[in-house]
């Protein structure tokens, strides 16, 4: 079959038209499996690349500020041995490539990728990250490291084959299913077709078209039906043909007494003549308008001419309506203009009387009733009513519009409470992210500051080792000496020495500085120990379940991590008190009162003074680090515990440690207040339940 015949007929649309659809439906079936194919597998490499950025990060930082490149290449080595990446690179923050895994040397690394590519350029198939290494807000390089992407582009184009494959099968089986459905449908249209041209023709009856049991069959019986009435119907309406010529003579002149009696009343009386155009008019139709017998002529157009101009489209409407017999009589309200000037309302009432076989109109007849008094009455009417409809319909809007303003408002709170719902959900796992980073950082400077505290005494203990070997070297030599000579070989001037107990002092000061040195040893070896036992204490962060913890312990653990910062700044004042235990992580108020005591240090500007305080009142315990900085303005007050609101210099500062250590505190069912005067300094203080009042909930 061509494709111009099937779209002349009903079976070809049909199919044309199911077969396009079918095509359509597919082709966004297709394409939007792709987008979302698309949209998932961009997602999980950019998730891949996040997770692994942070590990990398973390490995490298540390060798990269102590300039051990050696480990930098061997971190890059082990974790491209695992799988999963075309090459790693770290260069320095001159660019210099340190060391790379992966990539040729005389090539230059690739940029961050802006997206995911949606199908493969060239030989790239993968993802490329560069992540800035950095120590303390001091930059050290740059991480460049890029992403297999092969089996995933695989896995998609071959996904995307599979469906393309499908959709082009059931396309074909499609169309050979629609094109024997639709010729079952119209099989018996062309004889159904034949035989209404024998009706329209006048072949009465035509031949039989066939019959069935479904709607095309159904459909083939009426029509056999209905030709078999039609012929009938023909024949009786020649019979009555004839009965209805002499009806007609007899009705004209049941006309002409009727135009009689129409003349004798109110009513004026017309009678048209469709098929010359003529009309007639009673002395009272044309006594009614003020006009004479000679004033008009007897025709359509000069009727028109006296309907006036707003309402002549409707009388045409209505009229033509009647004419064509699809209402059964002519009536009509409208104004006619009068010979003096003005108008007067008519009811109009009229009726063809008359039509020839084919059912063309031949003559009509009607009446006029002047109905201009009863207009007027309802003019008058109308407008007291509009009066009175106008305060209804004002009143109604403003209850309308009332109503919808109070139904656009719950449905404006049903869409915000949906909005933070959903706001509410991604927030959580932003603020698991955050913690994590926050707490990475806090883990950075931690270290920076162990290490510094562990030099220290690490330091002495060295120095006083090293004099306390000195100090028994010369012991030995003092022994040795007596075990050569003996006490009689000794020199007189040695002898004489020894008597006036010059060497001998000089042993005793070196026992009494020995055993000094040793006590400082042994202090220096504790401090070492206190700040190992914080570290583990702080280090364990969400390791461990909430236990009872003590407010004033955590925050010396974290003084202790903190102090060599502290100690060249500003002086450390304690005012404890003896406290009941909270149920709380251990670690995470420990990073709290690390933010804190951080924050202190870096609002004062040398010499200041830090206040540690720590007190209960009834079931709840306080804990209080103040500083005397320049304070925080009135005005961002209320924003500094926002995620990323930092009042600290470009660098120095991510605006997350105050937004965590919020949740945190509030996790616990606590609560951190700020107090701050410009220029004298700020307190924050930790308010948590004590164990007892949770105990006894």
């Amino acid at each position: 079959m061509k494709l111009s015949s099937l779209r002349h007929t009903i079976r070809g649309r049909l199919l044309l038209l199911a077969v396009g659809l079918e095509l359509l439906m597919l082709s966004i079936l297709v394409a939007n499996s792709l987008r979302l194919l698309h949209g998932a597998m961009s997602t999980q490499a950019r998730m891949q690349a996040e997770q692994i950025h942070p590990v990398l990060k973390a490995a490298l930082t540390a060798p990269m500020a102590q300039r051990d490149y050696a480990t930098v290449r061997a971190v890059i080595n082990e974790s491209r041995s695992a799988g999963g990446m075309d090459y790693i690179a770290v260069v320095d923050t001159s660019g210099n490539r340190i060391a790379a895994n992966g990539w040729p040397e005389e090539r230059p690394l690739p940029a961050q990728s802006i997206g995911f590519p949606l199908f493969e350029r060239g030989d790239q198939a993968r993802y490329d990250v560069v992540v800035p290494l950095s120590y303390f807000s001091q930059p050290l390089g740059a991480l460049h490291f890029g992403l297999n992407l092969t089996q995933i582009l695989v896995a998609r184009r071959t996904l995307l084959i599979q469906g393309a494959s499908i959709a082009a099968i059931e396309l074909v089986l499609s169309t050979i299913i629609l094109f024997f459905l639709s010729y079952w449908i119209t099989r018996h249209l062309t004889a159904l077709t034949a035989a209404s041209i024998q009706v329209a023709s006048g072949n009465f009856p035509p031949l039989p078209v066939p019959e069935g049991g479904d709607d095309v069959g159904r459909l083939g019986a009426a029509f056999n039906i209905m030709s078999r009435v039609i012929a009938d119907r023909v024949r009786d309406l020649t019979a009555a043909k004839d009965v209805a010529e002499a009806s007609e003579r007899a009705k004209s002149e049941s006309e002409e007494r009727l135009k009689m009696v129409l003349d004798g009343s109110k009513d004026g009386f017309w009678d048209w003549d469709i098929l010359h155009g003529r009309v007639d008019f009673s002395s009272r139709w044309l006594e009614m308008l003020g006009y004479a017998a000679d004033d008009l002529e007897p025709t359509v157009i000069d009727w028109k001419s006296l309907v006036h101009g707003d309402d002549l489209p409707s009388v045409i409407r209505l009229l033509t309506e009647h004419l064509k017999g699809r209402t059964p009589f002519y009536e009509l309200e409208y104004r006619l203009r009068m010979k003096g000037g003005g108008w007067k309302w008519v009811l109009n009432r009229g009726k063809v009387v008359r039509r020839d076989p084919d059912g063309k109109p031949l003559r009509a007849a009607g009446t006029h009733t002047d109905i201009t008094d009863r207009k007027q009455a309802e003019v008058a009417l109308y407008e007291r009513t509009e009066i009175l409809n106008q305060e209804v319909v004002q009143r109604r809007m403003g209850q309308e519009l009332l109503q919808q303003q109070q139904q656009q408002l719950e449905l404006l709170n049903t869409k915000l409470e949906e909005r933070v719902a959903d706001e509410v959900k991604k927030n959580r796992g932003k603020e698991q992210a955050l913690m994590q980073s926050e707490k990475m950082a806090s883990i950075g400077q931690l270290a920076a500051g162990v290490a510094h505290e562990i030099n220290n005494p690490m330091g002495f203990i060295s120095c006083n080792l090293r004099t306390l070997a000195e100090y028994f070297d010369q012991l030995i030599q003092f022994d040795k000496v007596l075990q050569e000579n003996g006490r009689d070989g000794l020199p007189l001037e040695a002898l004489e020495l020894i008597e006036r107990s010059r060497l001998s002092l000089e042993i005793d000061e070196i026992f009494a500085d020995g055993a000094e040195l040793i006590d400082e040893s042994l202090d220096g070896a504790k401090r070492v120990a206190k700040i190992v036992q914080d570290l583990k204490s702080f280090s364990r962060m969400d390791t461990l379940e909430s236990g009872p913890v003590s407010l004033d312990r955590c925050l010396e653990s974290a003084l202790t991590i903190c102090i060599n910062e502290l100690k060249y700044v500003a002086t450390i004042r304690k005012e404890y008190e003896p406290l009941p235990e909270v149920l709380c992580h251990s670690g995470q108020l420990n990073q709290v009162f690390l933010n804190l005591l951080i924050n202190a240090g870096q609002a004062i500007v040398p010499p200041g003074e830090i206040v540690l305080k720590c007190w209960h009142e009834a079931s709840f315990v306080y804990a209080s680090v103040s500083d005397t900085g320049q304070g925080i303005p009135e005005a961002i007050r209320d924003r500094i515990f926002e995620p990323f609101f930092t009042t600290k210099d470009v660098g120095k500062g991510t605006g997350l440690g105050l937004s965590i250590s919020y949740e945190i505190i509030k996790k616990h069912g606590g609560e951190i207040m700020v107090e701050s005067v410009v220029g004298s300094g700020t307190t924050f203080t930790v308010k948590l339940p004590s164990a007892m009042a949770d105990s006894s909930h």
